[in-house]
């Protein structure tokens, strides 16, 4: 089935696709007794499954194309192998761990560049990135959505993370290298916001919680999903919810993504792990609430300011392009100040090793930003002493672009 096509034909299924693991026992058992199972099967479920599965069931020659997502396991190959065998169209039917656009940008970016062509009739989609994850997703789903697409990054951020920014090149997006100021995040997003305003035609999509309202809302409502599926299947696995959510914060996307369903949770403690740079007292770092940066206005947001006396924008610093920001978005600023979520810091050189730790103790190659989270929630947890709590660490995207600096601070470490 030709999803792009005018006349389609047959049916889609979008939703769950489940394994339910099915145990047979000789009695049903009273309260505290214990029975035999006498036989154990496994099957597909979900609706989504369910009502593929049925309608090629009905007639085989129905076209029938579903989306879900499955993981890398018994369970999520034996569904695959189920799809294919009554005739599915799997193209949409996702392993988790192949995304390769694998952060939890593509989650707010899609859902806000389908907004803007549907109900914005917008014809070409502005966004601006730091460590290119949120350009990557951007251009994507311009390229989705047949959108033009303009990418604005700091010339410094654009060698640090060369092979993000040529994926989005590469999807179609056109980009523009900001050579002001900071040569970062900051002047990338000014630039941005400057295209913006002198091109009716088009919208300007951000990739964090900042600016002027309505773009924090959006990306915190749009990217929470991933926080509510974690919530859920903490649930599931665990039978109670998390003691502790660790996400890292920059402008804040991350941290609202995971955290956002927790914040009426009151047994739940809430971490943002911010970026100490060369260390807090160093004053190179990327760490506003940690750091005690003053109140202020930037791109048209009130919230805390890396800043002098004077009201001058300070230069922040960090290894992690995605954190090379000078402020943080106005709804995590409020919730640190009410003491909702809690503040740590990692500085530049714990990330580095917890980068290599990660890849030669776990094969896992995280991103950079993650890393500052691991080291900090490591120590936390350590700090707490507690077996029977449960915690959840996001890991915020995989480590591709990192890989040729990580490779020169370890062969200069040895």
């Amino acid at each position: 089935m030709n999803l792009g096509s005018k006349s389609r034909k047959g049916f889609i299924t979008g939703g769950t696709w489940c394994a339910d693991h099915n145990k047979l026992v000789r009695d049903w058992p009273k309260e505290e007794e214990v029975v035999e199972i006498t036989e154990e099967t496994v099957r597909g479920g979900g609706s989504a499954c369910n009502l593929a599965i049925d309608l090629k069931r009905l007639d085989p020659t129905i076209p029938v194309s579903t989306i879900g997502l499955v993981g890398e396991d018994e369970d999520g190959r034996l569904l695959i192998q189920e799809a294919l065998a009554v005739g599915l169209d799997t193209t949409f039917l996702k392993r988790t761990d192949l995304h390769h656009d694998s952060s939890h940008k593509p989650v707010s970016a899609f859902s806000s560049v389908y907004f803007a062509k549907h109900i914005l009739k917008a014809k070409k989609i502005i966004t601006e990135t730091g460590a290119s994850m949120n350009a990557r997703a951007v251009a994507s789903a311009c390229a989705k959505l047949n959108l033009e697409c303009e990418v604005h990054i700091g010339a410094i951020d654009a060698e640090k993370v060369s092979l993000n920014k040529d994926i989005t090149e590469l999807y179609g997006a056109k980009i523009i290298e900001c050579h002001d100021s900071t040569k970062t995040l900051l002047p990338a997003m000014a630039s941005a916001l400057r295209s913006w305003q002198s091109d009716p035609s088009a919208m300007y999509v951000v990739g964090s919680c900042c600016g002027p309202h309505p773009y924090p809302l959006m990306v915190r409502t749009f990217a929470s999903i991933i926080g509510r599926i974690a919530k859920k299947q903490m649930q599931d696995l665990t039978g109670k919810l998390p003691s502790t959510v660790f996400a890292v914060c920059g402008g804040g996307s991350n941290l609202s993504a995971i955290s956002y369903p927790y914040y009426k949770e009151k047994n739940v403690d809430i971490f943002g792990i911010e970026s100490a740079g060369k260390g807090i007292s160093s004053g190179a770092h990327a760490a506003t609430i940690t750091g005690k940066a003053p109140i202020g206005i930037l791109l048209g947001a009130r919230s805390n300011v890396l800043m002098d006396e004077d009201g001058q924008i300070n230069e922040s610093h960090t290894e992690a392009s995605g954190l090379d920001f000078s402020g943080t978005g106005p709804e995590i600023c409020y919730m640190a100040s009410t003491g909702k979520i809690k503040f740590r810091a990692t500085t530049d050189k714990e990330a580095q090793e917890t980068f290599l730790m990660m890849c030669r103790k776990t094969g896992i190659l995280p991103a950079i930003e993650a890393c500052y989270v691991i080291h900090a929630a490591l120590k936390e947890i350590k700090k707490r002493k507690n077996p029977k709590e449960n915690h959840l660490i996001h890991l915020c995207g995989s480590g591709e672009s990192n890989v040729g600096r990580m490779l020169k601070y370890k062969r200069e470490n040895e």
